[in-house]
Order: structure tokens, then sequence, then C-alpha cells
């Protein structure tokens, strides 16, 4: 990954986008996410994030994307009504304000959509990102070795 500053835009509903996020997920996934959640869980996730599924969130989903001044897409986040889904930022680029500033973005666009509540499913690994963000854990879901905390803020 290159250094130096990111900026935010919409990205746009093509196959390449697709498989750009789908890479920059799955390498999020398996570097940020491994030392809270087994292998198994994972692969399971990369899978539902796999370009062909990333294809179709992004033409039913509000999304935006981080980038380089290059062009190198280094985060990403969607909204589905009043659900933050899909929010990852490349490792080599977290605690560089890229996070909060994709959140932002979202939350202030479902603010503008008359959505009072943002909810989301943290994964163990975000839960103090987004308490710091201002959301409240409201319940826990565990699904065999895949535990998630749903947290909400009001806008």
């Amino acid at each position: 990954m290159r250094t130096g500053p990111a900026r935010l835009r919409e990205a746009r509903a093509q196959e390449a986008e697709a498989e750009t996020i789908s890479r920059l997920i799955s390498t999020t996934l398996f570097r940020s996410n491994a030392a809270d959640y087994p292998m198994t869980v994972l692969e399971r996730v990369a899978e539902a994030h796999a370009p062909s599924h990333v294809l179709d969130y992004l033409a039913r989903r509000d999304v935006l994307v981080a980038e380089t001044e290059a062009g190198e897409i280094v985060g990403t986040v969607a909204a589905e009504a009043e659900w933050l889904k899909s929010f990852f930022v490349h490792p080599d680029w977290q605690g560089r304000g890229i996070g909060r500033a994709l959140l932002e973005a979202a939350l202030a666009r479902m603010t503008a959509r008359d959505i009072a509540t943002a909810w989301l499913e943290a994964s163990l690994t975000g839960v103090d990102f987004y308490q710091t963000a201002g959301f409240t854990p409201m319940r826990e879901i565990i699904e065999r070795a895949d535990r998630r905390i749903v947290m909400k803020k009001d806008l």
C-alpha cells in the first residue's frame, strides 16, 4: 500500500471495483479480525463478500469508498436503509482517520434521508471503534464461533 492522503467518493457499480472491494474486505478480515475469530468464520465472511456479492450490493446499497490520490481503494462502508454494513479499512491504513471519515459520511447520508437511528452488527474487533463514535451495544448475536454485537446510534 502506498502512503499519502485518502479521500472519499461514491463507489461505482463496476465489476473491477467489486473485485477490488472484495480483496480489500478479505485482506482486512484475515489481518485485522484474525485475533477475534477462527478461520472458518473469516472464510465464510470473505465468501459472503466475493466479487459477485459485492456487485449485488453495489446495486442496492449506498456505498462509499476511501481511496488514495492514485485511486487505490483503502476503505469502504455500505448503508442499506438504517443499517451500516460491510465496513472495512485496509489494515495498512487503519488509525489514520479513514474509518471515522467513512462513518461520518455514511451517517450524514442517513440523516439527510431522515433516518433517526443507525444500526450495525459490529465484529468483536470493531466494538471499541463504534463505541468511541457514539454507538451503544444493544445485544449480542452468537452463531457458532461467530459473535457480533448489534449496536445503534441515534442521529
